[in-house]
């Protein structure tokens, strides 16, 4: 998915590699019942008619939008893939300033790029999904965590009112993101 799954200076990133000091953050775990072949492909396969609770909430934040109800929301998603470990850890990162009525964002070549952007009045967040292998192999743990770091103190009071009224439903779709793989990874 990644080119920078084969680099060898990435052979094993998590946020804690790339974000380790962060502004805010979330985590969400769910036990699947089913191989992490099958979760893996059940994450990689999502797409926005697959949610079930969620997909009005995300459908009225992308109004306006082409749709993109059927493309794979790990890669054709709100915010892009800059790493991946094939069945193990996808990262998908964004630079932007959410908090806007039509929010900005600056593009985001890799995962360097990503560390290294530090322009004053942008927000950056990663979101990662991760699967470990359980004590059987039908399951598994799938795991999501968000992290965001603001680049100066004004885009972090922006983003701490921002964070403050989309927290609950931004919780909402990510466990929804969860149950929807867990439901079609055990329906193989």
């Amino acid at each position: 998915m990644s080119h920078l799954a084969d680099d060898k200076n990435y052979q094993s990133v998590g946020l804690d590699d790339v974000m380790p000091d962060y502004d805010f953050r979330e985590r969400h775990h769910r036990s699947v019942g089913a191989t992490v072949e099958a979760t893996w492909t059940a994450l990689t396969e999502l797409t926005l008619t697959d949610l079930t609770i969620t997909r009005p909430l995300v459908a009225l934040r992308h109004v306006n939008r082409s749709s993109g109800a059927h493309k794979t929301l790990l890669t054709d998603g709100p915010i892009g893939l800059v790493y991946c470990k094939d069945q193990e850890v996808a990262i998908a990162g964004a630079i932007g300033r959410p908090w806007q009525p039509r929010p900005s964002k600056k593009p985001v070549a890799d995962l360097p790029s990503f560390i290294e952007f530090a322009d004053p009045g942008w927000t950056k967040y990663l979101t990662e999904f991760r699967i470990e292998p359980g004590l059987s192999r039908n399951r598994c743990t799938l795991s999501t965590e968000t992290r965001g770091l603001s680049t100066d103190v004004h885009a972090r009071r922006r983003f701490r009112l921002y964070w403050t009224l989309i927290r609950l439903p931004s919780g909402l779709i990510r466990r929804d993101i969860l149950r929807s793989v867990a439901r079609t990874a055990t329906a193989v």
